[in-house]
């Protein structure tokens, strides 16, 4: 038996870690692949270096456009996709499910007995995804995905959105893990002697993309109002006059955690948020949105203040920085609760529970 996770590569992205994990999963009674519908359209690896290529694609030998075949594929995915849907109907008979490991993953045939994790309804959302025709695909996904009887969330907040959204699958919910690429270093000198970091300032980290409901103008603007002492240190797009870096691999976000002196991550909204317990598991003071999200994820180890009011982002930046010692060790506690190896007990105890119940 075997669980055939489906994915799209975004290298850095939450979606390519959340991937990752599953392909972590093991056990004796099913084995887990991890499958990339489509290449990386930043030409970076992805993560198993697993993706699918169309022999037509193949014989091109690599000219053609990335963004181009991703179009074609999920817009005639019955077409570009027809080796690898006869492929699964063939090893249906062997007991292949399918996971399709977030909610943008085109959907490859009858469901069956497969799973969907859906990580947040922001693709589907008129203030989140103000383009038009990306939306309405999204939520035509969305239609798909309701009719799946095996649902997992990412979180309590998610799993309630879906059950008003009128979803009535069995919905679960399983945090997921922080790669073990993050870990507390000592080290704060060393480090952003390494990363080319100004010694006498306080770090303040952003990390994730640009999109809208990051809030990314009103964090640049309260790490600002400190004055010189404070710096704006980005991984993604850059925003402003800050320190940015792109295109990270682990080994280096970790010792940016590490470098730094506060996350601020101040969402207007999340599915879940992996920059969240990645910070956790180097014992970094997080300053956060009072969202029901991170009230669920980090009650007790974050600093909560009002996203819409730079003055509560400053204030709550200064208590972090103030309280450091006894945040980092809250942090620390916290990132307890999202391991790898909890996680992949769960999700073997999740995949077992769907092979027992057999196909409808």
């Amino acid at each position: 038996m075997k669980i055939l996770v489906l994915s799209n590569c975004r290298p850095g992205s939450g979606w390519d870690t959340y991937a990752s994990s599953l392909k972590e999963v093991k056990s004796g009674s099913f084995s887990v692949e991890l499958l990339n519908l489509f290449d990386s359209p930043e030409k970076q690896p992805c993560p198993g270096s697993n993706v699918f290529r169309p022999k037509e694609v193949e014989l091109l030998k690599g000219n053609h456009v990335q963004n181009y075949l991703e179009i074609m594929g999920r817009t005639f995915p019955g077409i570009y996709f027809h080796e690898l849907i006869s492929r699964i109907r063939n090893e249906r008979h062997h007991g292949l499910i399918l996971h399709y490991s977030y909610n943008l993953v085109p959907v490859l045939g009858k469901p069956y007995n497969d799973i969907v994790t859906i990580h947040d309804l922001t693709a589907i959302s008129k203030t989140h995804t103000p383009n038009g025709l990306k939306r309405l695909y999204a939520q035509y996904l969305m239609r798909k995905y309701s009719a799946f009887r095996n649902i997992i969330t990412v979180s309590e907040h998610t799993k309630e959105l879906l059950e008003m959204a009128g979803f009535s699958g069995s919905i679960g919910v399983i945090y997921p893990p922080a790669s073990p690429n993050f870990f507390h270093i000592a080290d704060k000198f060393s480090l952003r002697e390494q990363l080319g970091l100004p010694q006498d300032k306080f770090l303040i980290l952003s990390v994730g993309n640009d999109k809208p409901w990051k809030n990314l103008e009103k964090a640049y603007r309260s790490v600002e109002s400190l004055g010189t002492g404070f710096m704006f240190v980005r991984v993604g797009k850059s925003i402003g006059n800050e320190k940015s870096f792109l295109n990270v691999d682990r080994r280096t976000l970790n010792m940016l955690y590490n470098a730094s002196d506060v996350l601020l991550f101040p969402s207007l909204e999340e599915g879940f948020g992996f920059p969240l317990v990645e910070a956790y598991s180097t014992g970094l003071p997080t300053v956060v949105s009072d969202i029901g999200v991170f009230r669920e994820i980090g009650e007790g180890a974050s600093i909560f203040v009002n996203p819409f009011d730079t003055s509560s982002i400053s204030d709550g930046i200064l208590t972090a920085v103030n309280d450091s010692g006894a945040i980092r060790n809250k942090s620390l506690a916290k990132s307890r609760n999202f391991t790898l190896d909890r996680f992949n007990s769960q999700m073997e105890n999740y995949y077992k529970s769907i092979f027992q119940s057999g196909l409808p």
